[in-house]
């Protein structure tokens, strides 16, 4: 039986999350570089890259395969210039704090084969896709381009980044919600749910934060939170 809604509890909205919102914002990018994108392949790059800096909150350090992270070196949300100029191989460098991962892409034949590389656990993960198959056009919306984006971003998150990056990330994530108990607390315009906090994560990956109604944050996961 449900219960009534109790004022000392903590108070957020719940409703139903589409793949749509976890990949809010990957159209901006896209019309950032779509004069340099030319290819199939050139779309799925752009999108691993989109959900490692918006979701894993890491930064491109550029272009490469380097290992060694400069002390001046710092992370951006956008592609590098000359990121796709190879045409058959993809070298970009991302950073998590003080850790350093490369993604490397090989175009062979029909196939392109991604990889994400721990520089400090020495780890690496990997997925193959097929362009032709996935992406039916680089320009236009999301659904044209990628029919089944919602599978494919599926597969990045379970083949490439989650055997590399899941661990490494559940720290920072519980530390965020239980700091967002408290802010959730002096919201008064949330809704109350019995006993329980429900908390959703930014799409642009900067943490996870109690859902407001008159917010146009769009969240992609929803965690439910006993106090």
């Amino acid at each position: 039986m449900d219960r009534k809604p109790n004022s000392s509890t903590t108070i957020c909205t719940l409703f139903t999350v589409s793949h749509s919102d976890y990949i809010y914002g990957l159209d901006l990018l896209l019309k950032a570089i779509e004069k340099s994108m030319h290819t199939k392949e050139d779309l799925l790059v752009a999108l691993s890259h989109f959900l490692l800096t918006k979701h894993y909150e890491m930064g491109c350090v550029g272009n490469g395969d380097e290992e060694i992270l400069r002390t001046n070196e710092t992370g951006s949300e956008w592609l590098p210039d000359n990121w796709n100029a190879n045409g058959t191989k993809y070298a970009l460098r991302y950073v998590h704090g003080k850790e350093l991962y490369l993604l490397i892409g090989h175009k062979r034949k029909d196939t392109l084969i991604l990889n994400l590389f721990d520089t400090r656990a020495k780890s690496e993960s990997s997925i193959s896709l097929e362009p032709h198959s996935l992406v039916f056009a680089i320009k236009g919306s999301l659904t044209i381009c990628i029919p089944t984006i919602s599978q494919v971003v599926d597969r990045f998150r379970n083949e490439l980044f989650s055997p590399i990056l899941s661990g490494k990330f559940r720290n920072v994530s519980t530390q965020t919600i239980n700091n967002s108990v408290s802010e959730c607390r002096r919201n008064s315009d949330q809704l109350c749910i019995g006993s329980r906090s429900w908390f959703v994560s930014s799409p642009c990956g900067r943490g996870r934060y109690p859902f407001h109604p008159r917010s146009r944050i769009f969240p992609n996961y929803i965690e439910q939170v006993r106090e």
